[in-house]
């Protein structure tokens, strides 16, 4: 039986080096070790210490989002293998990056953990100055897993590590690019014209005249509801429009989303007319950084842009701790019509093998008639499509 923690690749040698600390005024040899992990809970200790050591916020190379994107998989009966890359030296856990391998018809597929619901595509290193090798070790020991014919790495952020360390490898597999809008709230006051300010006075003054407008801040009791609710309207939505998205019609998605919510471990905020829900914002938090992920409001107050509304006031209030309100690929106009910053985001593909490069000229050729024929199916087909 093949070990939850592997040291050995499918051609049976340690990923086993020596790497120089040159931060130091003498330079000291130290052992780096790349493993595969299979299950989470064999490092979450290690896992979280990490989160909590790596500049920056990656919710989606969280231990809190891996870990219920995968029980939610299992619990919907998709068939993903996780397979989270990691480096320790001198024992020390000093990076991971979750990958997981799939199977479309007869091609293995090396992909985010959590895709397509994923946004991001990235590791957590810890700040030193070996991160560089590290990452060279890793992605030879990726490069190096024989059962794999295409690794796909989409939406990998500009200014991301994995980016950062990666660019010089990765730059050849580039497929595709989009920008992540983003806004530093505290130029949030100059994102829109005096114009566009009155236009949303002028739309909360008439939400008032059927009840009282305010705002509220989602607590974690009530995020599950809260989450429950925005994902009924948003099937709504995508059925009565036809519109298909891979992440929201995956089975385990709500699933995961839910398992956050559970734990109030979302921000999310409400506007109320009345009692009644207008519209929802729900994202992730932390160190200043926000990633905007649904968005829904009551179509029956959708003539007096609720959705907006509701975002100018989350962005408006410093209460919040927001400083980056990151907007998410892809880009679109009513996400840039509140800033002209972005991130640009990659799509990477790397063909390892015939299967692979087949499958690549396939999707190509006949992605966008596969996506309008999807499209007409009910949801209850599209998540069971979802499983194969």
């Amino acid at each position: 039986m093949a070990s939850s923690m592997q040291e050995w690749f499918s051609d049976g040698t340690p990923v086993l080096s020596s790497l120089v600390d040159t931060a130091r005024s003498r330079p000291v040899v130290k052992t780096c070790i790349v493993q595969m992990v299979d299950d989470p809970a064999l490092i979450a200790d290690e896992w979280r210490h990490l989160e909590a050591r790596c500049v920056g916020y990656a919710f989606y190379q969280g231990y809190d989002w891996c870990t219920a994107w995968i029980n939610s998989c299992r619990a919907a009966g998709c068939r993903i293998k996780p397979r989270i890359v990691t480096v320790r030296v001198e024992g020390r856990l000093v990076l991971i990056w979750p990958l997981a391998l799939r199977q479309r018809g007869p091609v293995s597929m090396l992909h985010a953990l959590g895709e397509p619901a994923t946004q991001y595509c990235d590791m957590l290193v810890e700040d030193a100055s070996n991160a560089q090798a590290w990452f060279d070790q890793v992605w030879e020991a990726v490069l190096a897993m024989r059962d794999v014919d295409l690794v796909s790495l989409r939406r990998v952020r500009a200014d991301s590590p994995l980016h950062r360390f990666g660019e010089v490898r990765l730059a050849a597999f580039a497929k595709s690019s989009d920008l992540a809008p983003l806004l530093r709230t505290a130029f949030v006051g100059a994102a829109r014209s005096g114009r566009s300010l009155n236009s949303l006075r002028r739309h909360r003054k008439r939400l008032a005249a059927s009840g009282p407008v305010r705002v509220e801040r989602v607590p974690p009791a009530e995020q599950a509801d809260a989450l429950r609710e925005a994902f009924a309207t948003k099937r709504r939505w995508a059925e009565e429009r036809g519109a298909f998205s891979a992440a929201y019609w995956h089975p385990a998605n709500e699933r995961a989303c839910l398992a956050i919510a559970e734990r109030g471990l979302y921000a999310m905020w409400r506007l109320r007319v009345g009692e009644d829900v207008a519209a929802i914002e729900i994202g992730a938090l932390g160190r200043g950084q926000y990633h905007s992920m649904i968005q829904t409001y009551e179509p029956r107050f959708a003539l007096h842009s609720p959705g907006r509304i509701l975002l100018w006031e989350i962005l408006s209030d410093p209460a919040n701790g927001i400083e980056v309100f990151d907007f998410m690929p892809p880009s679109m106009p009513h996400k840039i019509e509140w800033t002209e910053d972005a991130v640009n985001v990659t799509d990477y593909e790397i063909v390892r093998t015939a299967n692979g490069a087949i499958y690549v000229q396939v999707e190509k050729r006949l992605k966008p008639a596969i996506k309008a024929v999807l499209s007409r199916f009910p949801s209850q087909s599209l998540r069971w499509l979802a499983r194969i």
